[in-house]
């Protein structure tokens, strides 16, 4: 025990040593005085360890900068670490947390929550989110966990439905291996304005008696934050899938990147999302017109109600991802022509699944009209993976297989649990 303590106050002077040595990277300024026109040049550079919404970060910084009097802030507050914020989401709101520092050190955090059309600024004196950005910032080797869960609040009397974990592990000094590491972790749930305990203050932005409380009624979003350009969202009373098809075109796989270049940004190529009753076990259907002579294409995608309402996360996002591949196989055959079309997209028929030894353990064929997606499918299942590393290899399988080829009897009882929560044999996260 003696020896497990001595290498902790090891740690901990290591800890010290390694911030003394760092601090000039880790932190944006070493300075108290900061102008606003200074602040502005420093961007935003991610240095965060955890997958975070990049877009929205940097859209708070643009209108906490665009209405701040920054001196009158730093004097009040402290410095706002942006690098190192962090992202919730909850419900059809976003909500981020960011540290504020002040002689090296994180002394506040600044909650941000998009309500509607709305961005507002609170302070916090949040102990656990204070020593949390501390430990972030001065340790170089950390391993990450983030968990999601939905239950009830430890810390709160409010009605909590969705709560995000995000732990730190410190482990061993360089050269030590007999010692327990050490963890850190906080905890965001879905915040209450009314009811709850702790609620944070909304922060004065300059000088009361020249802005009359500053951002006290919040400050209005640019419309850009929710059309999200020619991906248009017409999910209304489905915010969890509304928050999905946010992201589809930013996450990290060919399909985003497609969808971003094609989709996006161009007012000629146009596609939408709707909700539709009376689908049945269709998941989703695509309907496309364009015109040659004028260059335009246009796609909607319906997507069952049923699975907008009892899906889980992962399941609607790959439905969304299997009609956008429909999606972009029309426009490559508008774009390409029929006989080009088929040289780079050729039917594929037969397919077959391998364990993880590369023996064949199935053999399946594709459905009618999904030919072509067969070099999709290893695709759709790395996104399933990525999006949720918890989920095993057979239900992503499973839900990447789904109305695309035909499956076995275990693939269906499978893809059904992640299709209908009220089953209570989900693997994946179910929607709020």
């Amino acid at each position: 025990m003696k020896k497990n303590a001595i290498l902790r106050l090891i740690l901990f002077l290591g800890i010290i040593f390694i911030f003394d040595e760092c601090r000039s990277d880790d932190f944006l300024h070493t300075s108290g005085n900061i102008d606003y026109s200074q602040s502005v040049k420093v961007g935003y550079n991610k240095l965060s360890p955890w997958d975070e919404d990049e877009n929205f970060i940097k859209m708070a910084q643009h209108i906490f900068f665009k209405n701040v009097d920054y001196n009158y802030f730093l004097n009040k507050y402290g410095e706002v670490n942006w690098d190192y914020a962090m992202s919730f989401g909850n419900f059809d709101s976003s909500y981020l947390v960011v540290p504020i520092i002040k002689n090296n050190s994180t002394v506040h955090v600044m909650k941000i929550i998009r309500k509607n059309s709305k961005i507002f600024f609170y302070e916090k004196q949040d102990v656990a989110f204070i020593e949390f950005f501390n430990n972030v910032m001065l340790n170089k080797n950390l391993s990450v966990k983030e968990k999601i869960a939905y239950n009830d609040s430890e810390n709160s009397k409010a009605l909590i439905f969705k709560c995000v974990y995000r732990t730190i592990t410190v482990g061993c000094p360089s050269g030590y291996f007999d010692c327990e590491p050490i963890s850190n972790m906080v905890s965001e749930c879905n915040w209450q304005e009314e009811n709850g305990s702790g609620n944070p203050t909304q922060m004065e932005f300059c000088n009361p008696l020249e802005c009359n409380g500053g951002g006290g009624g919040g400050f209005d979003l640019p419309d850009i934050l929710f059309t999200n350009l020619d991906i248009i969202n017409n999910l209304q009373g489905y915010p969890c899938a509304q928050s999905i098809v946010q992201q589809l075109p930013t996450l990290t796989n060919d399909l985003a990147s497609s969808m971003k270049q094609i989709f996006q940004n161009n007012n000629n190529y146009n596609i939408t999302f709707k909700p539709k009753t009376g689908l049945g076990l269709t998941d989703g259907e695509t309907f496309s017109s364009y015109s040659t002579e004028f260059g335009t294409f246009n796609a909607v995608i319906n997507i069952n109600a049923d699975i907008l309402q009892n899906a889980t996360k992962e399941y609607i996002l790959v439905t969304l991802y299997h009609e956008v591949i429909h999606a972009f196989l029309k426009y490559e055959l508008f774009k390409l022509g029929e006989t080009a079309f088929k040289d780079q997209y050729p039917s594929v028929i037969v397919g077959y699944d391998y364990a993880a030894n590369g023996i064949m353990i199935n053999r399946f064929t594709f459905l009618p009209e999904h030919q072509e997606l067969g070099a999709f499918l290893s695709t759709l299942q790395n996104i399933l993976m990525t999006y949720n590393p918890d989920l095993s290899f057979e239900t992503a399988r499973a839900m990447a297989k789904a109305g695309i080829t035909t499956m076995t009897q275990a693939e269906h009882q499978l893809n059904n649990n992640e299709r209908n929560t009220a089953l209570g044999n989900y693997q994946g996260t179910k929607c709020p």
